[in-house]
C-alpha cells in the first residue's frame, strides 16, 4: 500500500463509503427517477449555456424524464412491453409506445 500525504485542509474522513450510504439518495422508483431527470433537465435549461451539444444533452435527459413518467404510471404488463419496445427502437417517443401498449395489452385482455 502506498500512503499519499493530504494537502491544505483536507483531512482522512475514514475508509469511504459503504454500499447502503452510496446508494442512499439514488432515486427507488420510476416516479422518483423521473422527478430527479426532470430538475436535472430544468436545471441545464436554466444554466442558459448555447451549445449544440448542450441542447442535445437537455434534450437526452428531458426524454429520460418522461420515460420514466411513463413507467410511473404503467402497470407492470405495460413497463413490460414498454421497456422491450425501447430496447429494440430506442427511437419511438413516449406516445408511440403508449399507443402500442394500450394496443396490445387490449387484444390480450379483449
Amino acid at each position: 500500500m502506498v500512503e499519499v500525504p493530504l494537502f491544505g485542509d483536507f483531512v482522512p474522513l475514514g475508509l469511504g463509503c459503504t454500499r447502503a450510504h452510496a446508494v442512499a439518495a439514488a432515486p427507488t422508483s420510476w416516479a422518483a427517477l423521473a422527478a430527479t431527470l426532470t430538475d436535472r433537465a430544468t436545471a441545464l435549461r436554466a444554466n442558459g449555456v448555447a451549445h449544440t451539444r448542450f441542447d442535445e444533452t437537455v434534450q437526452l435527459v428531458s426524454r429520460q424524464a418522461d420515460i420514466c413518467a411513463f413507467l410511473a404510471d404503467a402497470s407492470l404488463a405495460e413497463r413490460q412491453l414498454a421497456l422491450r419496445l425501447w430496447a429494440d427502437r430506442r427511437d419511438l417517443s413516449v406516445p408511440d409506445v403508449a399507443t402500442v401498449t394500450a394496443g396490445v395489452l387490449a387484444d390480450v385482455d379483449g
